[in-house]
């Protein structure tokens, strides 16, 4: 699997530049994810990844999660 981490609160550069890698590795064929290190509430970014069918994961901002999830 293939995990892209980021912190995002908006829709920015990088949010699009991740939305964009992370559909192409889906088309060939990889298991994608976008993990995020806390979800925040009416952020564009998260509408727009589950809009284009990318799946999202959360770290709900603790390092213990984020430790667990990347041991899957």
């Amino acid at each position: 699997m293939i995990l892209h981490f980021l912190d995002s609160s908006k829709m920015g550069g990088i949010e699009a530049h991740v939305e964009t890698l992370a559909r192409a590795q889906q088309a060939a064929g990889e298991e994608v994810a976008i993990l995020l290190w806390r979800l925040y509430p009416q952020a564009q970014s998260q509408a727009r990844f589950r809009m284009g069918g990318l799946r999202l994961m959360s770290a709900n901002g603790s390092i213990p999660a984020l430790c667990r999830i990347l041991k899957l």
